[in-house]
């Protein structure tokens, strides 16, 4: 973690839990050790925080948006924003892996949770977007969003950060910019091209189907079977696609 060229106290004693936190785990440190590490007393420590789960809180922003200049820059470089988030994530690993551990009401997860719902929040005011036109409620909007980004996070965190800050980018993006639906779509898809070969059309019923609808859909169902499985005349593996029109 680097100092701004403008430091403060506030971001001096930060920085003193900081590198406390490169030494101990967090529930080790005291307020007393921060302080004395930032070379003041301890009344210098509450005039800026209430306590070192505050100080911890301000702490990770410092980390997390250290490059991230300007919110109102994001809507133009929301790629490098995102980018740069993973990136000081990625140089700070056993901050974040000692984090993960701070569990209760100081739950770490709900610190990232809450600094990413005012963030989004934050975007969204400054640049006048439009929420409605999602046809979706902005609370729902900015909490499932503030909680795919946490998650994702911890992901990393539990696999050991394996992906480089880069790939974990891609995936963000390779998921928010599709749909659920599609990407499910896409490997099955996938998975169907892979295995169509071990597959042979066994029949084709058409007309209509009726299967729990509403109304009766006109259409086909394709139903596929193993060709070794047709012919050891063995049903009980097959497999059905409906078409309807």
């Amino acid at each position: 973690m680097k100092l701004s060229k403008s430091i403060n106290m506030k971001e001096i004693l930060a920085h003193s839990l900081y590198i406390l936190m490169q030494e101990k785990s967090f529930d080790k440190i005291t307020i007393k050790q921060i302080a004395e590490k930032a070379g003041v007393i301890r009344g210098t420590f509450y005039n800026h925080f209430y306590d070192k789960y505050e100080a911890h809180e301000y702490l990770t922003y410092l980390i997390l948006f250290e490059k991230n200049v300007n919110i109102s820059s994001i809507r133009e470089n929301n790629s490098i924003f995102i980018l740069n988030i993973f990136s000081n994530i990625e140089e700070n690993k056993d901050f974040f892996r000692k984090s993960f551990k701070i569990d209760g009401q100081n739950n770490f997860e709900n610190v990232l949770n809450k600094m990413f719902i005012s963030i989004i929040e934050e975007l969204i005011e400054t640049q006048n977007l439009d929420i409605t036109k999602l046809e979706i409620d902005k609370d729902y909007f900015v909490n499932s969003l503030a909680n795919s980004i946490v998650f994702q996070i911890k992901f990393w965190n539990d696999h050991q950060f394996k992906y480089s800050s880069e790939e974990m980018k891609d995936m963000f993006y390779k998921y928010h910019t599709n749909s659920t639906l599609d990407i499910l779509k896409s490997l099955w898809k996938v998975s169907f091209k892979k295995t169509r070969h071990f597959f042979c059309l066994c029949t084709i019923l058409q007309n209509f189907v009726k299967i729990g609808l509403k109304e009766e859909s006109y259409g086909k169902i394709y139903f596929y079977i193993k060709k070794e499985d047709l012919l050891a005349k063995k049903f009980d593996n097959v497999w059905l696609i409906m078409q309807c029109y």
